[in-house]
């Protein structure tokens, strides 16, 4: 019987390799995303027959394949893998799979899943904030130069590492939510920083008045396509939020077509934040719930 194997160093190459050539712009079809989130999901994969399969062994849930596979094989990874039939999902089925399947039907259940949209903006729209969706951006972008006319822009370097590391801790500290991917988002950061040139991760951050106030850390999915993996800013700092999105996006400039900010796990206020910016595509899916009875 074939195993899942947890996401290691080791396996970067060959993972970005394959989903680089057959994975979609959904931010959790990222090496880094699997590696920073991996002890916290219990991410794991394998490779079988020339397909990819990618598993949160928390959820019990797959993502789908990479190249897809038909339904009533689909339908087969729990013994094929020796994994548990109840509620077994699959996320992320598009919903050209679905119609290109309508065989799903007999093998799962097909459920809408509102928190798995990934929020993709134009990076050149992120760094012009044209028209009048995005104007209360740029105001706020206007009083924060204003008000720290000689902040800086620096790359982040291992150097101001734990310094960055801080500032997540204390906007986690003061976000309360009984979501998983918020009460354990600083465990995700830690790792990130633990790791970070070594999984391929890039990041900047924002020092006014002496002091760091805001940082983001990302990473190319693709030649068109960057995942911004944490955002954070001092809330205490107005516009800080604002301007590290605006400098993220002129330094990618160039670089890639797509931002992906990714998901706002059915938050409110996060859906809310995300939203504000007016994303240019929401890339959304369906959840696949096993019918166990008929396995």
């Amino acid at each position: 019987m074939t195993r899942f194997i947890q996401v290691g160093l080791e396996h970067r190459d060959r993972i970005e390799t394959e989903l680089i050539r057959h994975g979609g712009l959904c931010c959790e079809y990222s090496f880094q995303n699997l590696f920073n989130w991996g002890q916290i999901y219990d991410a794991r994969w394998a490779e079988l027959d020339g397909t990819m399969y990618l598993y949160y062994g928390l959820e019990n849930s797959l993502l789908m394949p990479v190249p897809n596979i038909p339904p009533e094989e689909l339908a087969r990874v729990p013994d094929t893998f020796g994994l548990s039939k109840d509620d077994f999902t699959v996320c992320h089925a598009t919903e050209g799979y679905i119609a290109a399947h309508p065989d799903v039907h007999e093998h799962f259940v097909v459920e809408d899943d509102d928190q798995f949209f990934d929020y993709v903006h134009s990076i050149d729209r992120l760094a012009e904030l044209k028209g009048s969706k995005l104007a209360k951006k740029k105001n706020l972008i206007s009083q924060f130069t204003r008000n720290n006319p000689s902040y800086e822009c620096r790359p982040i370097v291992p150097d101001i590492y734990e310094e960055c590391f801080r500032l997540a801790e204390k906007w986690c500290t003061i976000r309360t939510c009984e979501h998983i991917g918020i009460t354990h988002e600083k465990s995700a950061i830690r790792r990130a920083f633990d790791h970070f040139e070594v999984i391929g991760l890039e990041g900047l951050a924002i020092f006014a008045s002496g002091g760091l106030c805001a940082f983001s850390v990302f990473s190319m999915q693709n030649a068109e396509t960057f995942i911004e993996h944490f955002e954070k800013a001092d809330t205490g700092v107005k516009g800080a939020a604002q301007i590290i999105n605006w400098e993220t996006a002129k330094h990618l400039r160039g670089k890639a077509k797509f931002l992906n900010r990714e998901q706002d796990l059915g938050i409110e206020g996060l859906r809310k934040a995300k939203s504000s910016y007016d994303p240019d595509v929401l890339i959304g899916g369906k959840t696949l719930k096993l019918k166990v009875n008929t396995h």
